[in-house]
């Protein structure tokens, strides 16, 4: 496919829409097969595959930027299979693609643009180049055949690719009992409070039933597939170890207990706040 047919003219306004997204996608894109040092790279990774190259890169940028979640992929996995990627390409490519933002996206969608793109560089410069363990000198040739691969399909006789020491993708089923915990806690505090009353009693029932089964359906789920996976169920690692490790998101990579206190702290607070009440209510009725 020629650059022209690549490119994407459109016009779009000052507000990140899925527009504008797919012609900053075209347009970086286009730009990018005429650099000199990207240009072949990407020539050589995509191959004639660009109909669906494009498309991809247009479902994972709306899923970056506009939470779509139509991007299903492996971004550091798909880098990994081209060695000829290095540390500074990912500089040149920033800048090419701050300056398509800039000239075709208003300055706060603009900012937003690069903003995003930085995080997600630093991120894989950070998987790929600063963790030792994690890049391999073989691959699976089956993954190296496309620069978009996601997961590979089983073929026997091919050795996958170790990728253990990638960033964490799976939360600890333990933060989960900890955001469980806390909702509990607010339901009983309110039993605690209110349990004078009858009305307010059987309604905290009803709760408590859809609490119940809000969590307790997948526990039960993943405890049977534990069960009957029996010896090919993968081992989970334990708590203290996934506190230090590394998860990755759309924007960006944080601890695990990074993510222990960004997802139990509102959850805890409010446990917090509804005990205060709880006991507020129980002051006023004593």
């Amino acid at each position: 496919m020629t650059v022209e047919a690549v490119q994407y003219e459109g016009a779009p306004g000052a507000l990140i829409n899925e527009e504008m997204v797919k012609c900053v996608v075209h347009k970086f894109y286009a730009r990018a097969l005429q650099n000199a040092v990207l240009g072949p790279i990407l020539r050589n990774a995509v191959g004639l595959n660009w109909t669906e190259y494009i498309s991809l890169m247009t479902d994972y940028w709306t899923s970056v930027l506009l939470d779509t979640e139509r991007y299903h992929g492996n971004p550091i996995l798909a880098h990994l299979q081209h060695s000829e990627i290095k540390r500074e390409h990912f500089d040149l490519w920033l800048g090419l693609w701050r300056e398509t933002a800039e000239e075709f996206c208003a300055p706060p969608a603009a900012a937003e643009f690069v903003r995003k793109a930085e995080d997600i560089g630093n991120s894989l410069k950070l998987n790929l180049y600063e963790k030792p363990n994690f890049r391999q000198s073989e691959y699976d040739p089956y993954l190296s055949s496309r620069l978009f691969t996601t997961q590979p399909d089983d073929q026997p006789g091919v050795a996958k690719p170790d990728i253990n020491p990638a960033p964490a993708s799976e939360i600890h089923p333990r933060i989960y009992s900890y955001v469980f915990g806390a909702y509990a806690w607010m339901l009983f505090s309110l039993w605690m409070a209110l349990r004078s009353d009858g009305g307010a009693v059987f309604m905290i029932a009803i709760s408590s039933f859809f609490l119940a089964m809000y969590a307790g359906v997948p526990y039960l789920l993943s405890a049977l597939g534990r069960r009957y996976s029996g010896a090919n169920a993968p081992k989970r690692n334990d708590f203290g170890t996934f506190l230090d490790k590394d998860i990755s998101t759309f924007t960006g990579t944080i601890t695990g207990r990074e993510a222990l206190i960004q997802i139990t702290i509102i959850p805890i607070l409010l446990a917090l706040g509804m005990s205060a009440i709880a006991l507020i209510i129980s002051h006023a009725r004593a």
